[in-house]
């Protein structure tokens, strides 16, 4: 299909850009399920799955109406176990669409460089923008569109993949929470970042794995610094209390 390439979708841009097409082109263009605004978004959701936010927002503002999706829950919200139907209930003072997500994404990677006292903040919350639109968190909804195939998007050439995507991956959150965690003086914070990020270790695990493996993540990194660094904290408490995996993992 064409959109499985970068060049076949630009052709398509253009046809549907054309000024000059015959009245059976018309006929057949209108019947097509594929709108301008589906190619847009799937230009963007690559490029934002890429960690490239102003090549995201950038395609999502050249063709108005892509990115304008309503997200059911706060795409910033991240909680020690998840629970997407939760955040989809809880009342939400700002309303994200796709692109709006985009714009504080970036919007925050700005204020982290201009104030670096407040960087570990910043960072955190664009890892929990990160996270949660993986497929863990409650804003998966970001990755899909109409163009797109499941888990899986990028550029093919004849059937060879190039430049996959996938819905699982969350290298990118668990790079974030890394920086904001080694960023930070406040321990209670760390304990929160690191959290997160063997979250995202586990994640990437447990994705790996086999239907009927019955593996479990013993060399999770980032909970043995917690134990090793953290344990004298209150949020190392709470996740004891809360995650049961975790609270076996220490004994």
């Amino acid at each position: 299909s064409f959109y499985a390439s970068t060049h076949y979708r630009i052709q398509m841009v253009k046809f549907m850009d054309r000024r000059d097409r015959s009245r059976l082109e018309n006929y057949f263009l209108d019947l097509y399920p594929v709108k301008k605004t589906d190619i847009y978004e799937l230009a963007a959701i690559e490029k934002l799955y890429r960690g490239d936010l102003k090549g995201a927002l950038k395609t999502f503002k050249t063709c108005p109406g892509s990115g304008n999706e309503i997200l059911s829950g706060d795409p910033f919200l991240i909680h020690i176990r998840d629970c997407h139907d939760c955040d989809h209930a809880a009342p939400q003072s700002v309303k994200y669409t796709k692109e709006s997500f985009v714009e504080k994404m970036l919007l925050m990677e700005q204020k982290a460089k201009k104030e670096p006292k407040k960087a570990a903040e910043y960072y955190f919350e664009m890892a929990n923008g990160f996270y949660n639109m993986s497929y863990f968190g409650n804003g998966r909804v970001i990755y899909s569109c109409l163009l797109n195939n499941n888990y899986v998007i990028g550029d093919y050439n004849d059937s060879e993949k190039k430049d996959v995507i996938y819905e699982m991956d969350c290298s990118q959150a668990e790079n974030y929470y890394l920086r904001a965690g080694h960023l930070s003086k406040d321990k209670e914070f760390k304990a929160k970042c690191y959290f997160m990020s063997a979250k995202c270790e586990m994640n990437k695990f447990y994705t790996e794995l086999s239907w009927n493996s019955e593996e479990a993540p013993v060399d999770i990194q980032n909970f043995q610094i917690l134990k090793d660094s953290l344990s004298n904290t209150k949020y190392y408490q709470e996740i004891i209390r809360e995650c049961s995996y975790f609270a076996a993992w220490t004994r």
